[in-house]
């Protein structure tokens, strides 16, 4: 008897461009998980460790590791203030974050 082994490749990607998955925005970075199934019949389930992906709440928790960086899915991870600048209604409307937006600011004031 021979065992076969299924691999699925997920693709991850912030948009679409023309009705497709788009890839172009992430440049050289590899937003590509492969996971081989176990053979189980029902039941079987995957989540990924180690890694973000561009989903709005994993790229937040990305992004508020230590201070407020741009695009964890991209090949860039820049403490630039523009993005949070843009980013901090939203932030603040999906967590309770004034306290470390409010700390970040001071430091950079200081900076």
């Amino acid at each position: 008897m021979t065992l076969v082994k299924t691999c699925i490749t997920l693709h991850h990607a912030e948009v679409l461009e023309n009705d497709e998955l788009g890839t172009r925005p992430l440049r050289t970075a590899k937003a590509i998980d492969t996971y081989t199934l176990a053979g189980y019949t029902s039941g079987e389930s995957w989540s990924p460790t180690f890694t973000f992906h561009g989903n709005i709440a994993w790229s937040m928790h990305g992004n508020f590791t230590s201070l407020p960086t741009d695009c964890p899915q991209r090949d860039e991870r820049l403490g630039w203030t523009g993005d949070i600048a843009l980013f901090a209604p939203t932030a603040t409307l999906l967590y309770d974050c004034n306290g470390l937006l409010k700390s970040w600011l001071k430091d950079v004031w200081i900076d």
